[in-house]
């Protein structure tokens, strides 16, 4: 397994978002945010069509939105401790409601888990601002970004054997 050095791009956004739009270079800065958003959704699609060549979509399960809810729900109760049982176990049930009504919406789209945080950019800079910075440099020269984005790579593929709703990984992208 390649180890990877860089920066995933979750990162990379939230650089962008909290620094670089706030030293001036905000035209180019939403340029290269961008253009990571449009890599990460043509990302998506050849992965969606590689996943159905691979795995029949009837082999896939709906995705358990309730139970993932559910599991946050818990989690989060933990944290915060007690919770009024009446509070919590209509929470439980809205949750659950929830779950059921994007379940019956799922299609046949395979689930990626497409957030930022599972697309690194493979890179020698030791910062995300310093990337930013040279990114920045070459953000309207259409060839030198290109070459760039081929550092690229997309990690975690451990729930492509699950079938989500056509917008979910779209969603996610944009957390």
């Amino acid at each position: 397994m390649e180890k990877l050095i860089g920066f995933s791009l979750f990162e990379i956004a939230n650089e962008i978002n909290v620094n670089e739009q706030l030293m001036g270079n905000q035209e180019d800065a939403s340029k290269l945010l961008g253009i990571i958003l449009l890599d990460s959704i043509k990302a998506l699609r050849q992965f969606r069509g590689i996943a159905d060549s691979m795995i029949s979509r009837d082999e896939r399960i709906k995705y358990q939105y309730g139970n993932q809810l559910k599991d946050a729900l818990n989690d989060v109760r933990s944290f915060i401790g007690p919770i009024s049982s009446p509070f919590f176990d209509d929470a439980i049930k809205e949750v659950d409601d929830l779950g059921k009504d994007l379940a019956s919406k799922i299609k046949f789209c395979p689930f990626r888990d497409a957030q930022l945080k599972n697309r690194p950019w493979v890179t020698k800079d030791l910062t995300p601002k310093m990337l930013i910075r040279r990114l920045l440099r070459i953000v309207n020269d259409y060839s030198a970004l290109q070459s760039e984005i081929e550092n690229i790579r997309d990690i975690d593929f451990e729930t492509s054997g699950f079938n989500v709703t056509p917008w979910d990984d779209i969603i996610h992208t944009m957390e």
